[in-house]
């Protein structure tokens, strides 16, 4: 197999330090999200897994295989287990995720060794600290398992190109496996490594094989869930109202989002990837596979959304983030040799920059159902009113958190007496003109505007 050379080898006492930093780095970085855990109210998806998941059984599946495009056993699975196990809470609702995002960092701090980097805590930090990838550590949603399981084929087929054996190669199938089970996008790691067997200067004929082997034996492992679930995908794409779109913007939207940290984080992270890959004091070949990690999976998204008609979303791509952060932490690196001052002080504002995105975000308005539930079912047993919902399936979220509000519906003709028409975040115009004309003739009581609903009252 492939010997490649690090020019960059730290020395024993290095590596101890580096331990030590990493494990510091861990338990700090657990703290914080064990501290947010509960901090923000339950977004749209996470109430939607979260109506299959809450009663800790599996007698929703068919609600959960319904939540979204894509929605696969260990997407949700884990969220089950972990509320049959502690109980339902927020906090408890986004543990999975939360765990998977540390392992994570680790996965990608035991990377940056294995090719060499002379500080491979500098990558994990960074991936910590992005946006895109802080907000799925703390959503009940699947993507930061799924980033994990990519991370972790990557630093398996990295050892699997050093030297081969059956057991790396077992692994390898299984985190590819349990990636596609927990969020099928992720699959497109292996599609990058498999470009780079076939690309590689030294074109390991073994290598190409057992890669494809592995790829084979995902694809075929997902084929039952695939004919079981893609009937009900194609009629949530067909349904929806937002399809396949690009056009010249896409690219700024890509910059501006992939990192969660705007125009400045992009092209920062972007800028100093292309230096790492250039200057980068690692193999040559270690430093290719980052790039294919980092731009084929980008590539197959917009293939299959074009191919399914389904909308681009930047979280499709969420699992180029650890190439892209070791790549981005080479690039500091290379930097530091030339200007060491100004490359600190830099990495300081960068630094400095994504924890302040990542608290801007934290801090932000945002839906809250529960609250707007509350206000509902206070109005309408204050009023004795019935309760219209624009549009009228989001009951189903507001009564998720007040189940006596799926009694008090208004009957499908117009309201006698008083209603309450609730408002959601997510109505469309054309549902409210609907609900005004149904409403026409009654005088306006109250109106509020609670977690992003709005709520009026009518006599």
């Amino acid at each position: 197999m492939l010997k490649f050379r690090s020019t960059d080898r730290p020395d024993n006492s290095l590596l101890r330090w580096s331990r030590f930093g990493g494990v510091l780095f861990i338990v700090t970085y657990s703290i914080v999200l064990a501290c947010l855990l509960g901090y923000q109210s339950l977004w749209i998806d996470e109430i939607m897994q979260l109506m299959g998941t809450r009663s800790g059984t599996l007698e929703h599946m068919e609600h959960l295989t319904r939540t979204g495009v894509g929605s696969v056993p260990m997407g949700w699975l884990p969220q089950l287990l972990a509320i049959k196990i502690f109980g339902y809470s927020v906090a408890i609702s986004r543990l999975p995720s939360a765990v998977s995002s540390i392992v994570c960092c680790w996965i990608v701090f035991l990377t940056a060794k294995e090719i060499g980097m002379r500080h491979p805590l500098l990558p994990a930090f960074l991936l910590s600290l992005m946006p895109l990838h802080f907000r799925y550590a703390l959503e009940g949603r699947p993507y930061s398992q799924g980033v994990l399981f990519s991370a972790t084929a990557t630093l398996l087929f990295i050892k699997l190109s050093k030297r081969f054996s059956a057991s790396l190669f077992s692994a390898y199938t299984l985190a590819l496996v349990c990636g596609i089970y927990s969020q099928p996008f992720a699959c497109f790691t292996s599609c990058s490594h498999f470009v780079w067997a076939l690309t590689s200067t030294s074109r390991q004929k073994r290598l190409i094989f057992y890669t494809a082997a592995a790829c084979s034996f995902m694809i075929l492992a997902f084929i039952p869930w695939y004919i079981y679930g893609s009937p009900i995908w194609r009629q949530t794409i067909h349904e929806g109202s937002i399809h396949f779109y690009v056009s010249w913007k896409t690219p700024l939207m890509l910059i501006r989002e992939i990192s969660g940290a705007g125009y400045v984080g992009g092209c920062s992270l972007l800028a100093l990837a292309v230096l790492g890959f250039q200057k980068g004091q690692v193999d040559v070949e270690m430093k290719r596979l980052l790039a294919c990690s980092s731009i084929v999976p980008i590539i197959c998204v917009l293939s299959v959304d074009s191919f399914f008609d389904y909308f681009l979303a930047i979280r499709q791509m969420i699992f180029i983030l650890p190439p892209l952060a070791i790549l981005t932490s080479l690039g500091i690196s290379a930097l530091m040799c030339l200007t060491p001052r100004l490359t600190i002080i830099a990495t300081a504002l960068l630094i400095a920059f994504l924890a302040v995105s990542d608290f801007r975000w934290l801090k932000r308005p945002r839906e809250d159902w529960a609250l707007a539930a509350q206000t509902v079912q206070k109005m309408s047993i204050l009023f004795s009113a019935c309760t219209l919902y624009s549009p009228p399936d989001s009951l189903s979220y507001y009564a998720f958190f007040e189940p006596r509000l799926a009694d008090r519906s208004c009957p499908p003709d117009t309201p006698i007496g008083p209603a309450v028409l609730v408002v959601s975040p997510y109505t469309t115009e054309a549902d409210v003109a609907k609900f005004r004309e149904i409403l026409k003739g009654k005088s306006l009581l109250s109106k509020d505007y609670i977690g992003m609903s709005t709520i009026e009252v009518f006599q």
